[in-house]
């Protein structure tokens, strides 16, 4: 169809088909009139000569029917019955009209009304007027041999006839006249004829078949410009499909060349989680050499199986219903299988492809993370020993203070010792000397043993803390106990500022869990308040309340701070993200905690807040993580 429409030689073709079936229906409906008009000849006839019929049969059964006598209406001469004419005592004289006198009197008033001939014939007629011409003797002789009626078309003289004939059988009616004639019931004993003008009937055919002719004309000009029309249009159309093939064929190549020369992993999908296409750069770093399953090779010796289960993950993500219904599935850290086996640690983004409204598909952006994942493990290592750096300074400044007032003290009661030393050897020891002396030592000694102790505490609480932070160790040990040996570790930088934090933890809470990664996420929640949270000696309230809920424990965490701006908040978690860069941040630290949880903890965070009314970070933790 396409040929037919793109080459004006092939349109002769439809025109000569069109051509063809309308010579054709005009030709079967002119050979149907061509019996119209004999039909309509002698359904007139037939009609006329049955209803004449009819009349004759019901003047027969009544013995004839008398009418008043008039100059067309004489007495009937060949009507030889005594009461023929009667005369009524009023003194109007009648007429009986016999059933051949009627027809006659019937044949006057059709041809002075419509031009038709009625002639009632006999081959043994009474009446000397009812002598057949040569046609009706002709037909009277064929109803002899049981023919049962005649139409012909007669040309005569210059008038054109249709001449009907049926017979006319004898009844038991009819004996009363013509049993003399030796007829008995049943016999024909003649006819009578219908001669109908043909012009009207031949008129009204011919403008029957002008108007099939005219009208199978106007039918195939109609056609002829319809066909011409819709190829002309159709020609149009596939014009314009070749030059949109041809764009589009260029934009194809474009963008395969596009999507071929980005550095990432590009893989679309269809509604199945069938591969449909990948570019160069997924199959690196999978290490596959082709997504398709060739026709001439057997499934099991193709690699198009393997690169499948090889982003299995990313198809279970990308076809969820999230996606389904329009959203974008953003994950910043996923595994792929790589061809040889090992793990690839991948970011991806998986966008929906809507045909119009249905959902048809995914395509998924990936790359490699390997070389960030390493970068993170070196800095996370590098924030560690920087906090614990920081940690050292803090809890070092914190241990001098009772060290130096307990060395402070035990010099003082050195001194004093010696002075009680040579008053005894001097033998001028009193009882109020030596009593003041006493309450000396007792003041001196608890103010030594009460920094010491505190010295002591905090240097405990760092040792702990600070093997947590290098260890990866998982070990059993007291929530609340231990969020505040942590809290208690932060207190040179909490003392900096005018924030006053608050733990509300059960007493009976017991994690076997990893403490270090803990430890870490709770010292970056405090610090990203300090940092970002509030103003240059700023007051605040920082909080956080932990509940027990079977077999994960919940940590809120929250401050009264300035809070974080709606379009920052889905970037708290990204690596690098900071608002204080170039002064200080590194943009790690809530990067660092999310990791922490989800891969070692096992659990998760989430983040909401609005702006001068806070932050509220909530922490869903499994006591003992698989």
């Amino acid at each position: 169809m396409n040929i037919v429409a793109y080459r004006r030689f092939y349109w002769f073709f439809p025109l000569l088909l069109w051509g063809g079936l309308s010579i054709l229906s005009a030709l079967w409906n002119l050979s149907g009139l061509d019996g119209m008009a004999e039909r309509l000849a002698h359904e007139r006839a037939q009609s006329m000569f049955r209803l004449v019929q009819m009349t004759r049969l019901w003047n027969a059964q009544h013995g004839g029917v008398y009418v008043p006598v008039s100059e067309s209406t004489p007495p009937n001469p060949y009507l030889e019955v005594p009461d023929r004419d009667v005369e009524t005592l009023d003194g109007v004289k009648l007429t009986k009209l016999n059933p051949a006198y009627m027809t006659r009197q019937i044949a006057d008033v059709a041809r002075k009304n419509s031009g038709i001939l009625l002639h009632i014939t006999s081959l043994k007629p009474i009446n000397p007027n009812n002598v057949p011409d040569v046609w009706e003797s002709k037909a009277l002789n064929l109803f002899e041999k049981d023919v049962p009626e005649i139409l012909e078309y007669i040309k005569q003289d210059s008038s054109r006839v249709y001449r009907y004939m049926g017979p006319l059988f004898t009844k038991k009616a009819c004996m009363k006249c013509h049993e003399k004639q030796g007829y008995e019931v049943g016999d024909v004993r003649g006819g009578i004829s219908v001669t109908l003008p043909a012009d009207p009937i031949l008129s009204a055919q011919s403008t029957a078949r002008s108007q099939v002719i005219k009208i199978h004309l106007a039918a195939f000009i109609l056609l002829a410009w319809t066909t011409l029309f819709l190829l002309s249009k159709l020609r149009q159309q596939w014009q314009l499909v070749n030059e949109t093939k041809e764009v589009l064929a260029g934009r194809e190549h474009f963008l395969r060349s596009v999507t071929n020369a980005v550095g990432e992993g590009v893989v679309s999908m269809d509604r199945q989680g069938t591969v449909t296409f990948a570019n160069p750069e997924a199959l690196h770093i999978l290490g596959w050499r082709d997504w398709r399953l060739s026709e001439y090779e057997p499934e099991e010796a193709s690699e198009a199986p393997g690169f499948k289960t090889s982003i299995a993950s990313v198809t279970q993500a990308a076809l969820t219903v999230e996606t389904k219904s329009g959203g974008v599935v953003r994950v910043n850290e996923a595994v792929f299988k790589h061809q040889d086996g090992h793990s690839i640690p991948v970011s991806y983004v998986s966008s929906p492809i809507f045909e119009g409204s249905e959902f048809s598909g995914t395509v998924t952006l990936f790359q490699d993370i390997s070389l960030r994942k390493e970068m993170e493990k070196t800095l996370v290592r590098s924030e560690t020993m920087s906090a614990l750096g920081g940690m050292v300074a803090g809890v070092a400044h914190e241990v001098n203070t009772p060290i130096g007032v307990s060395v402070t003290s035990a010099s003082y009661l050195e001194n004093q010792t010696k002075d009680l030393v040579q008053v005894v050897k001097d033998n001028k020891l009193s009882r109020s000397a030596l009593d003041t002396y006493l309450d000396l030592c007792k003041e001196s000694t608890a103010i030594i043993l009460s920094n010491l102790q505190r010295a002591e505490r905090m240097i405990k609480s760092f040792k702990q803390i600070a093997a947590d932070q290098a260890s990866e160790q998982k070990s059993r040990f007291n929530l609340n106990t231990y969020i505040n040996d942590v809290v208690r570790t932060l207190r040179p930088e909490l003392k900096k500022t005018q924030l006053n934090i608050e733990i509300e933890c059960p007493a009976d809470i017991e994690l076997e869990s990893y403490p270090g990664a803990l430890s870490q996420i709770i010292t970056n929640l405090i610090m990203n308040s300090v940092v970002h949270g509030f103003p240059q000696n700023g007051a605040g309230h920082l909080r956080f309340e932990v509940m027990d809920e079977d077999k994960i424990v919940r940590i809120i965490y929250r401050d009264d701070g300035k809070g974080i701006a709606p379009e920052h908040l889905e970037d708290v978690f990204a690596p690098f993200f900071t608002t204080r860069r170039g002064k200080g941040s590194s943009g790690l630290g809530l990067h660092i905690s999310h990791n922490l949880i989800y891969t070692v903890l096992k659990g998760t965070i989430s983040v909401s807040s609005k702006l001068n009314e806070g932050v509220q970070f909530v922490l869903n933790i499994p006591k003992s993580p698989e």
